[in-house]
Order: C-alpha cells, then structure tokens, then sequence
C-alpha cells in the first residue's frame, strides 16, 4: 500500500510543537518591541534636553532668572537638524505640542546656590490617534523610563499647549494645570 501524506497523529503532532514555539517565541519578540519602544522614546528626550543646554549655551535661549520661574522650548525651536520626528508608535511628534520646560529652583536659601531643573512632554499624532507622555521631571524619566511610555489619549484642546500663540500668562496657566503650582511665572517661550 503507496500511502501519501500525514497521518493524524503526525499532523496533531506537528501543531503541538508549534504552538510550543509560538509559546516560547511570541513573548520575546512583544518584550524586544517593547523595549525597542522604550529605547526611542528614552534617546529622543536625551535628544531635547541635549538640544535644549546647546541652544542656552549658544545664546540662543535663556535659562529663567528668577526662582521657580520657567522658559519653554518647543520641539520644533530645538530640533536643530529635525532628527527628532517619529514617534515611537509610528507616528510624528506634534512639534508645537512637544516642549522642554525648563525651571529655576532655588536648592539652599542660606547659600544661594541654584540648579534647573527640565521638564519634557512628548506628543505624538498618528493619523487620528494621539499619544502623549505627560509633562514630567525629566530626572525622574531618566530613573524609569520604562514608567513613562506614550499613552494613547484624546487628545482635547484643554490639553493643548498652543504655544504658536499663547501669551506668557496662559503658558503659565496651562503648565500649571499640567503640574499644580510648577512655574511661578514664564519668562520665555521659544516656538
């Protein structure tokens, strides 16, 4: 008897050690995505603040001068060479609505030393879809970046910046809704 073909055994055999490697498989390949994600999103907002330091630095920007003031930079003034533009989940950054905030703190009274402290928020629109990491300490970012992917939001005109033509004072307004009491005043905002 010429018999051709699998049998039913081999066949149920064959789709168990399948689905075993898909077992072992998928979870890695969705974790190396997923830390891949993670990883774009980490260099882009090293990429802001480094832009940031290097457009103070040139004289092109000004740190604030008075504590707990704060100067915001958006993506598209610091974007130097416009490196910074996909987003993580395929889509391009909002470079209005992306920024860098950058705040003076006052760190001891008696000796009247001060540091800045920077603030990033990333927007990112894909087609009809937003995704945002809200506006956090990028200190804090750079301890668990992992915490701070891009979440997926409606995106509504609350949450809306517009810094193309808001006046120092409705900056001010708007952070501070983002982050109770962040900035005492704004003294720049670079489009």
């Amino acid at each position: 008897m010429n018999r051709k073909g699998f049998t039913l055994v081999e066949l149920i055999a064959m789709l168990v050690v399948i689905g075993i490697l898909m077992l072992i498989a998928v979870p890695n390949i969705s974790g190396i995505l997923k830390k891949n994600r993670e990883n774009i999103s980490v260099e882009d907002i090293n990429k802001m603040v480094g832009n940031t330091k290097t457009k103070i630095e040139t004289g092109k920007a000004k740190y604030p001068k008075v504590n707990g003031q704060c100067a915001v930079l958006s993506l598209q003034f610091i974007d130097n060479n416009n490196d910074i533009k996909s987003g993580v989940n395929g889509g391009l950054y909002d470079k209005t609505e992306s920024f860098i905030l950058v705040k003076k703190e006052q760190i001891n009274a008696t000796t009247a030393s001060n540091q800045f402290k920077y603030y990033v928020r990333l927007v990112e629109k894909d087609g009809d879809k937003t995704y945002i990491i809200p506006l956090i300490d990028y200190d804090e970012y750079a301890k668990e970046p992992d915490e701070h992917v891009p979440q997926f939001v409606n995106f509504t005109d609350e949450m809306k910046l517009n810094l193309a033509s808001a006046t120092k004072e409705e900056v001010k307004t708007k952070v501070n809704d983002m982050i109770s009491n962040l900035c005492t005043s704004v003294s720049d905002v670079y489009k």
